[in-house]
């Protein structure tokens, strides 16, 4: 069963992910084959967990992506807990256990219910197997078919796995990304492209 904390960060994984809608549109240069930063609009299944020096949550994500409009749910194990994270350009809704929240920025929102934040605005690219034009990045790491599997990022280490094609594209199916206070991981188990 969530208690109330667990059904907010439930809620902040949701506005973590949720970053893209927030993100200009800048080319990258990444690894070869189709530009993964391309991609607008995208259905994506998995799961998501994220761990704090004081909690662990895991959940169950849905993830809708068109241009820069969303709606991402999570779930808790046996459907226990939900959260629901709709945004476009006015700005983001996330409801969670009966409680609506309003905001323009996902971090925000993070740093308002919980007291700490992750690089939203990275994320969106991380998740895409492509560092995030934002940010100075050092330890690129390429696997064998040229797909990026490591990257070290505003204090953040990074690490990308288990690329599938998805109608062409290379979309890592695990992303970590962690410091020293927060660890985040994401599994996706089904990509679907528009």
């Amino acid at each position: 069963m969530f208690n109330r904390i667990s059904l907010r960060a439930l809620a902040i994984i949701a506005a973590l992910l949720s970053a893209c809608a927030q993100l200009p549109k800048t080319p990258v240069a990444d690894s070869p084959g189709r530009p993964a930063q391309a991609l607008t609009q995208w259905h994506m299944k998995g799961k998501v967990g994220i761990t704090t020096l004081t909690e662990r949550v895991n959940a169950s994500i849905n993830w809708q992506q068109q241009e820069s409009d969303f709606s991402i749910s999570l779930s808790g194990p046996f459907g226990q807990g939900r959260a629901d994270l709709i945004g476009d350009a006015s700005g983001i809704v996330l409801a969670t256990g009966g409680q609506t929240y309003r905001g323009t920025s996902a971090k925000d929102l993070m740093q308002q219910q919980l007291g700490w934040s992750v690089p939203v605005q990275h994320f969106t690219y991380w998740a895409k197997g492509i560092p995030s034009p934002l940010a100075p990045v050092t330890g690129l790491s390429y696997d064998e078919q040229g797909s990026l599997s490591a990257l070290e990022q505003d204090g953040w280490q990074v690490s990308l796995s288990r690329y599938t094609t998805v109608d062409g594209w290379q979309l890592p199916g695990r992303m970590s990304a962690k410091t020293d206070q927060i660890a985040l991981l994401v599994v996706a188990k089904e990509w679907l492209l528009d």
